[in-house]
């Protein structure tokens, strides 16, 4: 009796046993997987899995607000430097006598063709390996009017826009002084797009349907973080 009893006793994990000291691993590791999942998803999270122009949201909402998607970066595109200059053209040529930025077909779609048509030979020089572009037939019969939008701390430019439903819009950002995000909310989804420092990243979008729009980054970029959003008027 005596014998089995210390046999028990010797099979039995102790406090701070390797057993137990598993155990806590494990758990432990879960735990910051399942916390880095969480960061991932909004974008936020260090290194990140996806392909760099991924589109992340919900993809219902992204239907419901009128979203085909095109999109590619090119690490061999304009420098920031000079995509800072088109964008102060791009602001000139659609800025209202109010001061707002609208953008629509017409003359000053026109004024830009030369400029947009030099930025498209310039990338399609230069298109990185492995990436395709998704167009509509609707898209193909009805040439996109482009948006140019800088991501800097702590703004976009320009942060208000006025868009017109049922138009392509082909976005044309690029961060350039840190890596930024840009989250369009729709319904009660949002369309994540990010921007790594210096890399032009294209997005084309069509809105079915009017409203306000929210742009909001979505990559800590330093104290003034929390004030670098925009707006989106689609009218």
């Amino acid at each position: 009796m005596g014998e089995t009893s210390n046999n028990r006793a010797q099979i039995r994990p102790e406090p701070g046993s390797l057993t137990t000291r598993r155990s806590f691993i494990a758990a432990a590791s879960l735990g910051a997987v399942s916390l880095y999942g969480l960061w991932a998803g909004i974008g936020a999270a260090p290194l990140r899995f996806w392909e760099q122009g991924e589109p992340v949201g919900d993809a219902m909402d992204m239907s419901a607000a009128g979203a085909g998607h095109e999109e590619h970066g090119s690490a061999q595109g304009p420098t920031p430097d000079e995509f800072r200059t088109m964008t102060d053209e791009f602001l000139k040529r659609y800025q209202q006598s109010d001061g707002s930025i609208l953008v629509e077909p017409g003359p000053a779609a026109h004024s830009m063709a030369g400029m947009t048509m030099a930025l498209d030979a310039k990338v399609a020089a230069h298109d990185m390996p492995g990436m395709t572009e998704q167009t509509s037939a609707h898209d193909e019969a009805v040439s996109p009017v482009d948006v140019f939008m800088v991501a800097q701390q702590w703004s976009f430019d320009p942060s208000e826009l006025r868009l017109r439903t049922s138009t392509p819009y082909r976005f044309r950002m690029m961060a350039v002084d840190a890596a930024h995000g840009a989250s369009l909310q729709l319904g009660r989804g949002s369309h994540i797009i990010r921007l790594p420092k210096g890399v032009l990243v294209e997005r084309q979008l069509v809105f079915t349907e009017p409203g306000e729009y929210l742009l909001y980054c979505t990559v800590y970029c330093g104290e003034g973080h929390q004030f670098m959003n925009g707006k989106i008027h689609v009218a």
